[in-house]
Order: structure tokens, then C-alpha cells, then sequence
């Protein structure tokens, strides 16, 4: 196999920006059969401290259809502040994401990553100005031989 994923999603209402009860608001929506194999999601907590960093200024070219920043966009931010003998040395494994908030044109970003050990590495993009938690990563590596 070359890939596989898991994801979790959830409606929000819109104008009481509240978690929508799927199976009561929609009780005909199709039921989750969970199998054996199923992939299981990390449960993310922004990390405890900072190994390095790095500022993105969101360009126009990082946005969706919806002027929101393409969820690939917080992947390349994480991945930048990873260092080229890291990169060069170690092949991704797994990645766990969990989106917190959008992020619009003109926002600044900072990308912070910390060496867990084991070849993981926990990732928290947050809004510069705000201090706002929008995304958080954990990735999993391989060493490259």
C-alpha cells in the first residue's frame, strides 16, 4: 500500500456556531461500521516546549476556493521548520492533524515544532498576532537508509 488515511469530521451549525448532533439533526445519515484494520487517530495536545520555529505570512497562492488557507498549506508550514539534514535523513512515516481555526490572506503564522524522540516530531501552528492554536501535527519518521 502506498497510502492510508483516517479522518474525523463534524457538522457545525452555522449561526450558533455549535457541534450539530449528526445522528439526532439527521438520523437517516449513514451509520460508521468500524473494522478491524481502521486506522486510529493520535489525540493532539499542543507540545510543551519549542525546538525551533518558524514565521509564514499567508500569500493569496495558499488559499482554498473558500479564502481559507489549503489544509496541504499547514502540512508545508510544519515541515519547513524541520531542518535539510532531518529532512534528508528521515522519510514521513505518519501524520496525525488536527485543524483548530482557519487561517485567512494577510494572517502571520508561526510554526513551531518539537523533537519528541523515537523519530516523532509535535507540531503547533498558532496565530502570530493572537497566540491562537490553529493547527496541531505529530509525525511519525523513518530513518532513510
Amino acid at each position: 500500500r502506498f497510502l492510508r488515511a483516517a479522518s474525523s469530521w463534524f457538522i457545525v451549525d452555522l449561526e450558533n456556531k455549535s457541534v450539530v448532533n449528526i445522528t439526532q439533526k439527521y438520523p437517516e445519515f449513514l451509520k460508521y461500521v468500524k473494522l478491524e484494520d481502521d486506522l486510529q487517530l493520535q489525540k493532539l495536545r499542543p507540545i510543551d516546549r519549542v525546538d525551533a520555529q518558524k514565521m509564514f505570512h499567508v500569500r493569496y497562492d495558499d488559499l482554498d476556493i473558500n479564502n481559507h488557507v489549503n489544509n496541504t498549506v499547514y502540512i508545508t508550514w510544519a515541515m519547513e521548520v524541520l531542518d535539510y539534514d532531518f529532512r534528508i535523513l528521515h522519510s514521513l512515516k505518519t501524520l496525525d492533524i488536527y485543524f483548530k481555526h482557519d487561517v485567512k490572506y494577510g494572517d502571520d503564522v508561526l510554526s513551531q515544532v518539537k523533537f519528541a524522540g523515537n523519530n516523532v516530531t509535535e507540531h503547533i501552528i498558532i496565530n502570530a498576532v493572537t497566540g491562537e492554536e490553529l493547527c496541531l501535527l505529530r509525525m511519525e519518521w523513518t530513518v532513510v537508509d
